[in-house]
């Protein structure tokens, strides 16, 4: 396999908004994946089982398949020191597992905005649960007023205008999920006193110390009910699990759903605010094969063992759907009206950015197919394909350098790996690999013909870790 040199596109999106320390700390905590424009909104596109697939037990430890294969002897050659780990799982078993060698394989990391879409998942289950033992008839459409019950619940002792509170009432899990609900919130007192500070008690405060903020804290925006509206931060659905299991997020997943998967409670982290809250929207820390359980589990249509669905397979249908497009121009810097910016422009289902390539904007191969991804500030990107059945992990060290150069670097690569063209499988033996400056893309020239953009650049010097 020969990695040569191809005029990549170039990406400058971030840089044009990227001019003050401000847009910086507000725009970097969120940055999710620049996905691909399209001139019309698709059809629903949901992950379909493979008709040969086999479901693993997710309880169990990934298979370990041929690591020493070309492919993914070639695509370490371009991974920059600022890559922690980079995992292929394809059709079950390990087909490449970089880690940095300064990197034990314990060492968990901040995922930022994946935890987002971990915490659709999280829901999905809280649904399963409570329409199963008859506790409640919580649906995807059930109201925040029908959870937080009672004019004199604590969730609206912080709101005096009436009209902000049957607004906040109204707001419905589903819109929750899809970001459609009218609601934004960037800034609170841990981010404006400390913007890159995301240490435990102070980042997962942002968006609330307890139910009473994290309802009354997020401004509402009644022209955009209804329209995608991405919102950085919030500590709402961290309460409604707490509301309706009494248990802490954490703690519901420690009993719920990590087991299933095969991970130990004590080997993760989830920031708490001052309230022993998990925040919603980021703060879990994880490794990258724990990260690889939930894709699996979601390639699995919500089985994480023959027999044993953990999340409806319809909820996984919704979740990789597209419920609405995402174009994502408006985020909210505190002032009296709203920065219009284009963060995005893809599909999105609960939580998950449909990556679709092959368009005007994403000149990627077709024959990728639809690849849907959780994707979190600094590059940190947990994808999947149900068409190669195969997932791929990046973990990176969080300096502005990995944030700067994360659409160019990152991006590209996800539809190299996603390629039915690289097979994972043929041994290793030589490849000539040519490392391009940080001004000159490169393409990965795959098996079977045709080539990838992939724009490389290698990092300059910093301290990582």
């Amino acid at each position: 396999m020969e990695i040569g040199r191809q005029a990549g596109r170039q990406a400058d999106t971030m840089r044009t908004f990227l001019h003050s320390l401000k847009v910086l700390s507000g725009v970097m905590l969120i940055l999710t994946a620049l996905l691909p424009r399209q001139g019309r909104q698709q059809e629903g596109v949901a992950v379909q089982a493979q008709q040969q697939q086999v479901l693993l037990n997710l309880r169990e430890d990934f298979a370990v398949g041929n690591v020493r294969n070309a492919d993914a002897a070639a695509l370490e050659e371009q991974l920059t020191r600022d890559i922690r780990r980079f995992i292929v799982i394809d059709n079950g078993e390990i087909v490449m597992n970089y880690q940095r060698d300064n990197i034990e394989d314990g060492d968990i990391y901040n995922v930022f905005s994946i935890t987002k879409t971990l915490m659709s998942i999280f829901v999905g289950k809280l649904l399963d649960i409570t329409q199963d033992d008859g506790s409640s008839n919580l649906n995807i459409n059930t109201s925040l007023g029908e959870i937080f019950v009672g004019d004199d619940h604590p969730a609206w002792a912080g709101m005096d205008d009436t009209a902000e509170i049957e607004f906040k009432k109204n707001v419905t899990l589903y819109e929750l999920l899809t970001m459609t609900s009218g609601l934004d919130v960037l800034y609170g007192d841990g981010l404006e006193e400390a913007p890159w500070d995301m240490t435990l008690g102070k980042f997962a405060n942002t968006p609330g110390r307890d139910v009473t903020e994290s309802l009354s804290i997020p401004s509402v925006w009644e022209e955009y009910k209804g329209k995608f509206v991405y919102m950085a931060v919030s500590n709402i659905l961290s309460y409604v699990i707490k509301e309706k299991t009494g248990s802490t997020p954490r703690e519901f997943i420690a009993q719920y759903i990590l087991p299933e998967l095969g991970i130990a409670n004590e080997a993760i982290d989830w920031d708490k605010n001052d309230d022993g809250v998990e925040t919603s929207y980021s703060q879990l820390r994880l490794t990258g094969l724990q990260m690889a359980k939930f894709g699996q589990l979601f390639l699995q249509n919500g089985y994480s063992s023959p027999g044993n669905p953990l999340i409806s397979e319809q909820y996984v249908r919704d979740s990789l759907s597209n419920q609405v497009w995402a174009d994502g121009k408006k985020i909210d810097f505190g002032g009296d009206e709203p920065v219009l910016m284009e963060l995005y422009d893809n599909p999105f289902g609960y939580m998950w950015h449909g990556y679709t390539v092959g368009t005007e904007y994403n000149q990627y191969p077709n024959d990728v197919g639809d690849v849907w991804g959780a994707s979190g500030g600094f590059g940190h990107l947990m994808c999947i394909c149900s068409k190669s059945n195969r997932i791929v992990v990046v973990q990176r060290s969080n300096t502005v350098y990995d944030v700067m150069n994360t659409e160019e670097y990152i991006y590209p690569l996800i539809p190299t790996v996603m390629s039915p063209n690289i097979s994972f499988s043929e041994t290793a033996s030589s490849s000539s690999v040519t490392v391009a400056s940080s001004s000159s893309p490169i393409g990965l020239a795959v098996a079977g013909g045709g080539t990838t953009p992939a724009v490389i650049i290698r990092s300059e010097e910093h301290t990582l870790n």
